[in-house]
């Protein structure tokens, strides 16, 4: 019995192929790393910028990993450019501030590890804005003071989130340009705004989290207004016209009550392409409403490729790439064939098998493996793999019975310690997902991050 998903082989020639943006860099093909949250770098409840945001060794070889792995386009993941608006404890961070000799030396460890294969490697620059852990920050900064709601994450809960003030958005928009700037410094060949999944940027875009009545709110003009502000800010801080200007967006935020619509999706990558942005990732949904969750099964795999082709209609410029479901080579050659997207974004299949686009160029293998283990694990799972691959071990193989039914029992046993819910029931080991893999991480390779296991899954 095959431990891959298919083994129908197609021609995967197309895959191959190089990719020319708008800026004239060209990538090796079509194939993207997308960003994830791994959580390698130091992390302190002290704020001192110095104890926080700092690559790890461990960081620095998962990247070596991917680098060697033939990936067309490698986007480090989730790089705060304020430490104290991070998405998760022990994220990256460059910016004001977070800008030491150290910190920007292992920076360089980073990309040159990322780049020695030959990949393109861009930075994905973000801020949580309310979704924000409360023990990082109690009072985010958000476009409007709405809270996370009806996010049920054991360990985890938000800040109450303030209003931006105007002179608040004008310090935002010069803390993603100088990031920009330092990302080009440490040799990053570009960044990538994290515009989707209910962050600063995201959350700016839809209805329901922006309720400003300024020049930041109200039409569809007026909530992106902050991202095309940062574009230019970029542009100015950073004159190489080879410097990559990326974005990831949600194609819609999945609220019924005002939330983005895929209509005005559309119409922003339209404003985006207009604006010279090279690349655009499509992706979708936030922590209250996951685009995995939101999406129903799609027989071509990946969960947003009719709305990528949609965009592409409107759009005359930048490159279009598509990530969430991708699991085959057919699938994927057939998307890029019909023209819905031009690269495929892999993110979870990468975290067990790092090389897995380089098998698949090389006819080694027709898909990514069969994971055994159930769904709602898949986040700690993928996690606690990548975590794995950084320590040099190897990953847990979900595509093999045993190895999956022990990640399963040791994953809910360590959910044990989260007690019940507020009806009584025991947590559903799915639940402590975001905090799980930080945990297991720590059980097996020590205090890394810099803080004590306690503290930090007290806050992961």
């Amino acid at each position: 019995m095959s431990d891959r998903i298919s083994n129908e082989r197609v021609d995967v020639s197309k895959l191959a192929e190089k990719v020319t943006l708008p800026n004239g860099v060209v990538i090796p093909n079509r194939f993207i790393k997308s960003p994830m949250t791994e959580r390698l770098s130091t992390y302190s409840q002290n704020p001192d910028p110095k104890l926080r945001g700092v690559p790890t060794q461990a960081l620095i070889d998962l990247y070596k990993e991917w680098g060697q792995g033939e990936i067309g386009l490698i986007i480090a993941g989730n790089t705060p450019v304020a430490g104290d608006h991070l998405e998760a404890p022990a994220n990256p961070v460059l910016g004001i501030g977070y800008d030491e000799p150290a910190r920007l030396q292992k920076f360089r460890e980073l990309v040159a590890a990322s780049n020695a294969g030959g990949s393109v490697t861009i930075c994905q620059i973000t801020h949580s804005g309310r979704q924000c852990y409360e023990q990082v920050n109690p009072h985010p900064i958000a476009p409007s003071a709405v809270r996370v709601e009806g996010v049920n994450m054991p360990g985890v809960t938000f800040g109450e989130p303030r209003a931006a003030t105007v002179d608040d958005i004008k310090t935002i928009v010069k803390q993603f340009a100088y990031t920009a700037k330092l990302c080009k410094d440490v040799g990053y060949h570009g960044v990538q705004l994290h515009g989707a999944h209910g962050y600063l940027l995201s959350s700016f875009l839809g209805k329901y989290t922006n309720r400003r009545t300024d020049d930041y709110g109200g039409s569809l003009e007026n909530r992106a207004r902050i991202i095309f502000e940062i574009i230019d800010a970029i542009r100015e801080q950073v004159k190489d016209p080879n410097f990559i200007l990326s974005i990831k967006l949600n194609s819609q935020d999945f609220r019924e009550d005002s939330g983005l619509t895929p209509e005005e999706s559309q119409q922003i990558c339209q404003w985006l392409d207009e604006k010279g942005i090279d690349l655009i990732e499509l992706s979708g949904g936030s922590y209250e409403r996951s685009a995995f969750s939101n999406s129903a099964p799609n027989p071509r795999e990946a969960y947003f490729i009719e709305y990528s082709e949609r965009v592409r209609k409107v759009i005359s410029k930048a490159v279009v790439g598509v990530t969430g479901g991708f699991r085959t080579t057919k699938a994927m050659t057939e998307a890029v064939e019909s023209g819905a997207t031009q690269m495929v974004g892999l993110a979870r299949p990468l975290c067990g098998e790092p090389h897995l686009c380089k098998d698949i160029l090389a006819g080694k293998v027709t898909s990514a493996k069969k994971s055994l283990v159930n769904p709602a694990f898949s986040l700690p799972l993928a996690g606690t793999q990548l975590t794995a691959v950084g320590y040099n071990d190897k990953p847990w193989d979900a595509s093999n019975e045993e190895d999956a039914k022990k990640f399963e029992a040791m994953f809910t046993e360590y959910a044990k310690d989260f007690g019940t819910d507020d009806k009584g029931n025991p947590i559903r080991p799915d639940k402590v997902g975001v905090a799980g893999f930080m945990k297991l991480a720590l059980d097996k390779h020590g205090n890394h991050y810099g803080v004590t296991q306690t503290e930090l899954t007290a806050s992961a």
